[in-house]
């Protein structure tokens, strides 16, 4: 698992392995103990605890919207076993 960027203390990570039992491409998000896991491009939830903070949420939500084609880059090199790069939050 690599740390790809923190937005709002929401740590954004990606897996490093093969990802063909992952299926769609996704990120995984943590935040007080809460995780949730989201596609992409379009941030949809896939996974999500209960307690997870809805605004927390939807900041990186709209993170994912705007840096798709970077999450989508890093997917190809975690499917190639590879460490994904770290990602900008949104100024």
């Amino acid at each position: 698992m690599a740390s790809i960027c923190i937005i709002n203390g929401v740590v954004v990570y990606m897996y490093t392995e093969n990802t063909a039992k992952h299926h769609s491409p996704h990120v995984h998000i943590r935040f007080a103990g809460e995780t949730a896991s989201l596609s992409i491009p379009d941030g949809e939830v896939l996974e999500m605890s209960e307690g997870f903070d809805r605004k927390k949420l939807r900041n990186v939500q709209t993170w994912i919207d705007y840096r798709a084609q970077d999450l989508l880059a890093d997917w190809q090199l975690a499917c190639e076993g590879k460490k994904p790069l770290a990602i900008l939050p949104l100024s």
